[in-house]
Order: C-alpha cells, then sequence, then structure tokens
C-alpha cells in the first residue's frame, strides 16, 4: 500500500519522532542528508519538497544549482541507529521549473525509474528489481589515535576515489 503525507504524519506523531532525515546520493554515490525537526514536517513537505544546492553534491553548476528534493514516503523508515527518534526518507532530486518541477535525469533514483518506464513501456517488463552491490575493499593503511584531547582515524586505499591523481593507479 502506498504511503501519504498523513500516513507519515501519523507515524512522526504515533512514533515520537523528534527529527526527519531526508537521504540523497551525491555524483560519487555517498549519502548525504539535510535533516528538520519533525514539528516542522508538513505535507507541503512532501509536495513542495526540501531546497537544496546542487552544487555541493556534484550535480550542477552554481549557476544553475537551485533544485528541490522530493521525499518518497514509501521509503520511511525509523532509523534504529538514532538515538534521537528520528524518521528516515530517500527521495528523488528534481530541477525546480514552472509549472511543475522536472526529474533531474542524472540523480540514481531518477535514472532507476526511468529505466523502468522504459521497460514497462516497451513491454519487455512489468517488474524489474535492482539490487545495490555490495563493495568491499582492501585497505593500504589504517591509524587511529586516541588521546586525552583528540580522538581519530585515518585509511586509504590505492583504489579509492580521492587517490586518482596518484601515479601507478592500478
Amino acid at each position: 500500500m502506498k504511503k501519504t503525507a498523513k500516513d507519515i504524519i501519523e507515524l512522526i506523531k504515533k512514533e515520537g519522532i523528534k527529527m526527519v532525515d531526508f537521504k540523497m546520493v551525491d555524483i560519487n554515490g555517498q549519502f548525504r542528508h539535510v535533516t528538520i525537526p519533525a514539528e516542522n514536517f508538513s505535507e507541503d513537505t512532501m509536495i513542495s519538497g526540501i531546497g537544496f544546492d546542487a552544487s555541493n553534491y556534484g550535480y550542477a553548476v552554481v549557476e544553475k544549482s537551485d533544485m528541490v528534493f522530493i521525499p518518497d514516503p514509501d521509503t520511511a523508515l525509523i532509523d534504529p541507529f538514532c538515538e534521537i527518534p528520528t524518521l528516515s526518507m530517500t527521495g528523488n532530486a528534481m530541477i525546480i521549473d514552472n509549472p511543475t518541477n522536472r526529474p533531474l535525469a542524472q540523480y540514481p533514483r531518477n535514472i532507476v525509474l526511468a529505466a523502468e518506464q522504459y521497460m514497462k513501456d516497451c513491454g519487455i517488463a512489468d517488474t524489474m528489481l535492482i539490487l545495490p552491490e555490495f563493495e568491499f575493499y582492501l585497505f593500504d593503511q589504517v591509524g587511529w589515535e586516541v588521546a586525552p584531547n583528540s580522538i581519530g582515524v585515518a585509511l586509504d586505499t590505492q583504489q579509492s576515489y580521492w587517490n586518482s591523481a596518484t601515479e601507478e593507479r592500478a
């Protein structure tokens, strides 16, 4: 059953949710998020979305980076790892346009939705299952420090994107 904004508001009240966390993916495939107090969540949040600067996520140049994130209520779940009761949702990045917003073509969820619609339109399939590819990393270096005035961890692996400029990259 599809969830509505009213369903989400009822869940927030019933479960005593204090924060609502909206997760989106940047151009490198890493989760970023915007969190708002639950009392600021409304039906309008689901329709109008949350504004964000897409240049910070690698999707647009600064001059054309004002976009909106539209939450998908069907992805709502209570985050079991947060100390403060938090509801988490993913959604879709949209280009602000009149009269309606347009999907940002390179946003991963929008690509999947377009691919699914294409398969339906062509009669190839009614359902498309997409699963994550679980990655693992072999670290070349791992270090940590616990001191009276600091705590930290450092890791490095030659295959990582942050080493793209190093020589002898495999």
